[in-house]
């Protein structure tokens, strides 16, 4: 029979490359945690990579601006040249007081 598998053998093939079956959802949590990870490392963050590494909870790249604009002095943030483009970044800093903030109005998400 075309297209079927011994599920023994499949089995037997998963334990023996230590592979196993997981939902996608766990997958996504890893890969923002990831995310996380590496940008622990990095003294500022775009609004982009504030909302792929999920900082603020699952919100856009919009939704982070129009938060941080709304609740962050003018001087928290630094406008930097990315090529032709000027992006905002943020300090860990005001991130972490941020995050705060956030849980804090709008519970944790």
């Amino acid at each position: 029979m075309e297209g079927t598998i011994n599920i023994c053998e499949f089995m037997d093939y998963l334990k023996k490359n230590d592979l196993m079956i997981v939902p996608k959802s766990v997958v996504e949590q890893a890969k923002v945690q990831n995310l996380q990870n590496r940008y622990a490392r990095k003294k500022m963050l775009s609004f982009n990579e504030i909302a792929k590494a999920e900082l603020f909870g699952p919100i856009t790249t919009q939704a982070v601006k129009v938060f941080v604009k709304k609740y962050a002095a003018d001087d928290e943030y630094v406008k930097c040249l990315n090529g032709k483009r000027e992006v905002y970044k943020l300090p860990w800093s005001t991130i972490e007081r941020l995050q705060t903030l956030r849980n804090y109005t709008y519970g944790k998400n």
